[in-house]
């Protein structure tokens, strides 16, 4: 769709501009509310983050959640989540850190998937980078979703496929700022 692939360089341009400064203090203050959230939960299925994403790590590596990441396999677009070992990540197919794949995670109903994206809109729909890697792997798994952004990539109404699949809850970095999407209400 090619109005999806001029909105995705426009906003991973504004993404990336935003101010330093301001990129570590919002960072900060969605890993102070997402350590709340991840108290809630045994097993969590995370992202790595890369560029101008959210940097999370702070509260992954700091939870007693078991934590698993995704490996992609740009061959048959298939994502799998690992379990976490940080000492052992390895550039991937994208040049995302990914674990081993001699740990494979057994996905379970009650953990929580934190989806990146470059935006989300209030109904909980995503503009990723195009490859559909979560929307494929949220159509087969019934799980908790929670998308992860910042304010200022968060818009009332995205442009979406029949493919695409929507996070039931979004955090950013204002206080207070997890909330239902409308797809959940």
């Amino acid at each position: 769709m090619k109005e999806k692939k001029v909105l995705r360089q426009e906003l991973a341009a504004k993404r990336n501009a935003i101010p330093p400064e301001a990129k570590h203090a919002w960072d900060k203050a969605i890993c102070k509310a997402l350590s709340g959230i991840l108290k809630e939960y045994e097993f969590v299925l995370a992202f790595y983050p890369i560029g101008s994403e959210p940097d999370i790590l702070a509260a992954l590596k700091e939870s007693a959640a078991t934590i698993a990441l995704p490996k992609c396999d740009p061959v048959t677009n298939e994502m799998r989540f690992y379990h976490a070992n940080w000492e052992t990540l390895s550039p991937g197919a994208h040049g995302i850190p990914e674990p081993k794949e001699n740990s494979r995670f057994a996905i379970r109903n009650s953990q929580l998937c934190l989806v990146p994206g470059l935006a989300f809109d209030r109904e909980g729909y995503r503009l990723g980078y195009g490859k559909g890697y979560y929307d494929r792997f949220l159509a087969q798994n019934e799980i908790e979703t929670l998308g992860i952004c910042y304010e200022a990539m968060l818009f009332d109404h995205l442009p979406r496929g029949a493919q695409d699949i929507p996070v039931r809850k979004i955090l950013t970095e204002k206080p207070s700022s997890m909330w239902r999407t409308m797809y959940e209400q």
